[in-house]
């Protein structure tokens, strides 16, 4: 040895990080391709034949052509979302935020039309499928979706604004 600690170990580890990083690089590319569709719209999971399973979901209730104007609705019906911070919106979204209702974390998305919402519920359902992971309790209207912490509060907003609850 020279007198030099060594980073990594040698060449050896340096050649076992470098090929970890790759390896998670090529992890992402590939997710990122499934996830994506020809022209980058983030719904590559899922055709246009899933999203049509969504599509009858939800009918009832008002649209919204805006996160703030949903927390507003609640608000006009006794329910408070506090904090409510924008988020970026997602491929198909007109708008997206964040709020709190009581303890729970809240996720607002308003959509540009249903059809966008069912191509985002198509595409969420088949990686939580994959996955074999659970979803939130969410409730889901015209061209909006409310993703919230516990059944509780996902009932709360269907009784305030209608929608359908989805588990």
């Amino acid at each position: 040895m020279n007198g030099r600690p060594r980073l990594f170990g040698g060449r050896r580890a340096q050649l076992g990080v470098i090929l970890t990083a790759l390896l998670v690089l090529a992890g992402v590319i590939v997710l990122f391709s499934l996830t994506t569709d020809q022209r980058g719209q983030g719904f590559g999971l899922s055709g246009e034949g899933d999203a049509a399973a969504y599509a009858s979901l939800g009918t009832q209730g008002p649209t919204f052509d805006s996160a703030t104007s949903l927390v507003q609705a609640l608000a006009d019906r006794g329910v408070t979302c506090e904090g409510l911070e924008s988020r970026p919106a997602g491929s198909g979204e007109l708008d997206a935020g964040r709020c709190k209702i009581g303890a729970d974390d809240v996720v607002i998305r308003v959509f540009q039309d249903p059809g966008a919402r069912n191509r985002y519920l198509a595409s969420i359902g088949a990686l939580l499928g994959e996955a074999g992971v659970e979803s939130v309790p969410r409730v889901a209207g015209p061209n909006w979706l409310v993703s919230a912490d516990t059944d509780a509060t996902a009932q709360l907003v269907q009784d305030s604004i209608a929608g359908e609850l989805l588990r």
